[in-house]
């Protein structure tokens, strides 16, 4: 390896950079030669050899600061573009002779799961679908009762777990991934807690078909609902907004008050059938209610749980399943939908678009559309009882009158248990359909699904024993195969991904499902690895589409995103009140940039997409508690076309200028470090451990822009400033939760905000709206990282100078078809850190 670029005629034997000596001396060496070594850096001493993994990334490193402009600096002398792109491509192709050659660094590793996918494979390995199941992240300590105390209110079986080790943001780095006696007794008690959820003895219980009918809520909420309720007992009625900004607790929800505080009473999947009619879509009450004429009505289905309140807008424990556009025409229409519903769950519908007018009372309609029956209320000093006769009095007319306003009407909600079988899977995976199989099939089989891969009967032979021992201890049968299940699934067969020998495509069936899924493979992956058929292209295409296009792959958009954006950090660092608690906003941000990636991945959109767009995703209580609009209703987020200043992208998304910025305040530094980080792919070194975050000496320094001029003052700090900071500016119109701003407040004064800067390569960009026009020419360069940084998360490793080949085939082949996301996945499924390909040398 060491004649590799002596061969091709970029280096020389003598000094190791004869070849491009005269590039190097010219543009490089006065900053990082023998008098000085800006960032550490010495060029004039780079080695040759090509097969030391240090001398060959130090090389990467150079072609890429030259690839992208910031090599040599802005204000130094340039190469004209013919030498700056002969050096690129010569020392492209030299770099690519390296990177063929065989190295154990570039095959998948062993890894343990961590807790995220440990969750979800105890889910799918023991069918379930409790809601705290299908969680996508884990849930947080809440003070429930007031006093300042936190506890975990969940079910999560991994609640107790501690985070995993992040390593640059990902949680699924095999190195990091440790084990400890601690870990293995949180994760018997998971397997244990998971088991009893799996476990649901006796008959199948009676669960009769409930038809809720004319008014199905029964009390509440106040307002036109309630009037409405009171004059119309056939059927029940949305009339308001069950969201922001601002509406009553729990006005614009209708769930069965029978069942509204208990739930359902079994847990199972259940047909739900709605009966509703719209009506009064266009409507002459424009002036008092300005609802969206031009749109259909939206009604959507939700699941909530029942102990934390059915009606209670700020409960946490909610769900959106569905929803329906219905046609204005009167009529009655049937609208079916099957879930699974939590015992202790309910299903409970809304007006997704509905208007909501604050201070809207039937007083005001009656005085403004049925003048002939309005009067006065009552004067100052009334009695309760003619202040309640005037009030069923102004009803009375506006409903007697016929009630022009728009509104849907819920005739029926019908609730139909659609048990599959009894008992149900998870029971009969663990214990058999009718209790009388052998237990050496039962724990075969089980074993197999657990350890994703054939298993023989010699290697569950312990456990077979040990029910066998339990048993013989006065055990029942199912306590005994609960004893045995439980140790298996402490057993590195179940919580390690590793190549069993079982054949390389059980390993790839399982690289596959942790990629996309972040749980086990499905039936149809495990037999596909079976009959050896992943090693096709063809068909391992065909089950990536399958499995980008499930449920599961949610996972994935939650999983990858949070992990290359560094949404980790999210939450950790929170300001010290307001909306951001009571609105709930932490979820509501991580629901936008799932909503957006999620599109990207569904339509095959481009990466620069990620930079800036046309479009973003809301919903109302994002679009009006970050972004300042009034245009979007409802809880559901929907692409809406993105407005300045804000612009589209994922770039300034309130989850990401939150994750960047600490509860009370921004730094330019620190989202300058995740732009180069997270973005461009060039982190900066670490700044040297004698050197303060900002100077002490700052006296007379009002802005953040002036205190790091000072800063930059420092030799030892402005090579890497002049690199951060112009980045870091351009996002400073953005504050700690996202939201839009032109002044820094300081100590009551309000102070100009400057967001212009100057990039490396010289560009000047007056804003954030620049700095994306900016990025849009390096479309290939955040492309690029984007390949990384799903590499490390497919491969749970990090990458090694020799992966950079990889990293270039996967780039060469996006940029036909500009760079669009669902190929990526594709490729990167295809890699060999995924399929192995080249194990076994």
């Amino acid at each position: 390896m060491l004649l590799v670029l002596e061969a091709t005629g970029v280096l020389g034997a003598a000094d190791g950079t004869a070849a491009f000596g005269g590039f190097l001396k010219e543009h490089c060496y006065e900053c990082h030669g023998a008098e000085k070594q800006k960032g550490d850096v010495r060029l004039d001493t780079l080695g040759s050899d090509l097969g030391d993994e240090a001398v060959l990334g130090r090389w990467q490193d150079v072609l890429e600061q030259v690839r992208s402009g910031e090599m040599p600096p802005a204000k130094r002398a340039q190469p004209d573009l013919a030498e700056r792109a002969g050096f690129v491509e010569r020392l492209t192709a030299t770099l690519a002779g390296a990177y063929g050659e065989p190295h154990d660094a570039a095959l998948p590793v062993i890894r343990r799961l961590n807790r995220i996918e440990l969750r979800n494979t105890l889910r799918d390995l023991l069918y379930l679908e409790q809601p705290h199941f299908r969680n996508l992240g884990v849930p947080k300590p809440e003070d429930a009762n007031g006093d300042g105390s936190v506890s975990r209110r969940s079910e999560d079986p991994i609640r107790e777990f501690p985070a995993d080790e992040m390593v640059e943001g990902f949680d699924n780095i095999g190195s990091r991934l440790v084990m400890s006696d601690f870990l293995l007794r949180l994760m018997v008690g998971a397997a244990e807690e998971s088991l009893a959820a799996a476990t649901v003895p006796g008959d199948m219980p009676e669960v009769k078909v409930r038809r809720f009918g004319g008014c199905i809520r029964r009390e509440g909420p106040g307002g036109l609902e309630e009037w409405s309720r009171r004059f119309n007992k056939d059927y029940d009625v949305l009339m308001e907004r069950y969201r922001e900004p601002g509406a009553a607790t729990s006005i614009g929800r209708v769930a069965p008050s029978e069942i509204a505080g208990t739930g359902v009473g079994v847990s199972g999947r259940y047909r739900i059938t709605v009966e509703a009619s719209a009506h009064h879509q266009h409507h002459p009450w424009g002036e008092l209610i300005r609802s969206r004429q031009e749109e259909p009505m939206l009604l959507g289905m939700h699941l909530i749980d029942a102990r934390r309140g059915a009606f209670n807008e700020g409960n946490p424990n909610t769900e959106m399943l569905t929803q329906w556009a219905l046609p204005d025409d009167g009529q009655v229409h049937a609208y079916v939908f099957e879930a699974w519903i939590d015992a202790k769950w309910v299903p409970w519908l809304g007006w997704e678009n509905a208007p909501y007018e604050r201070g809207l009372s039937v007083e005001k309609l009656v005085e403004k559309y049925v003048p002939g029956e309005f009067r006065p209320r009552p004067v100052e000093g009334a009695g309760e009882q003619e202040k309640k006769d005037y009030a069923e009095a102004m009803a009375a007319a506006l409903f007697n009158a016929g009630y022009a306003g728009p509104h849907i009407r819920i005739h029926s909600l019908t609730i139909e248990p659609a048990f599959d079988a009894w008992p149900p899977r998870s029971h009969v995976l663990l214990y058999g359909k009718d209790g009388t199989e052998p237990v050496e099939e039962l724990v075969l089989r089980f074993a197999s699904r657990a350890w994703r891969r054939p298993v023989v009967a010699g290697e569950v032979g312990r456990y077979v024993e040990l029910v066998r021992e339990r048993m013989a201890a006065g055990a029942s049968r199912e306590e005994g195969l609960r004893t045995a299940y439980a140790a298996m699934l402490v057993s590195p067969n179940f919580y390690y991904l590793r190549d069993s020998g079982a054949g390389r495509d059980f390993a790839v069936a399982s690289r596959l499902s942790y990629f996309l899924w972040a749980s086990m493979p499905d039936e149809e992956l495990l037999a596909c690895a079976a009959a050896g058929r992943l090693g096709d292209p063809e068909v391992r295409r065909g089950q990536v589409e399958r499995m980008l296009n499930h449920r599961n792959a949610a996972a994935f958009v939650r999983g990858f995103t949070k992990c290359w954006l560094r949404l980790d950090k999210l939450g950790s660092m929170p300001p010290p009140g307001g909306f951001y608690f009571h609105r709930q906003m932490e979820q509501v941000m991580l629901r936008q940039t799932d909503a957006y990636f999620a599109d990207l991945l569904q339509r095959n959109g481009p990466v620069r997409d990620v930079i800036e767009s046309d479009y973003t995703f809301l919903n109302e209580r994002c679009a009006h508690w970050i972004y300042q609009r009034d245009d979007v209703w409802g809880d559901a987020f929907r692409k809406v076309p993105a407005m300045p200043p804000y612009g589209g992208g994922m770039l300034t998304m309130p989850a990401v200028m939150t994750a960047t910025a600490n509860g009370v305040d921004t730094s330019p530094v620190v989202r300058g470090v995740w732009m180069l980080e997270s973005v461009l792919g060039t982190p900066p070194k670490p700044p040297p451990p004698n050197i303060q975050p900002l100077s002490p000496d700052l006296r007379g320094a009002r802005t953040i822009r002036e205190q790091l001029e000072a800063h930059r003052a420092q030799e030892s700090c402005r090579s890497c400033h002049d690199r951060i900071d112009p980045l870091g500016f351009a996002f400073e119109n953005f504050d700690e939760l996202g939201l839009w701003r032109t002044h820094y407040k300081s100590e009551g004064k309000a102070l100009a905000i400057d967001a212009a800067s100057e990039l490396p390569d010289g560009r000047r960009v007056a804003g954030i709206a620049d700095l994306k026009q900016a990025l849009l020419g390096k479309e290939e360069q955040v492309a690029r990282v984007v390949t990384e940084k799903m590499l490390i998360y497919a491969s749970g490793r990090l990458l090694s100078p020799r992966d950079r080949g990889e990293v270039d085939r996967i780039v060469n082949e996006l940029r036909p078809n500009g760079f669009r996301v669902r190929d990526l996945v594709h490729r990167v499924a295809g890699s060999r850190m995924v399929t192995g390909e080249g194990e076994g040398r």
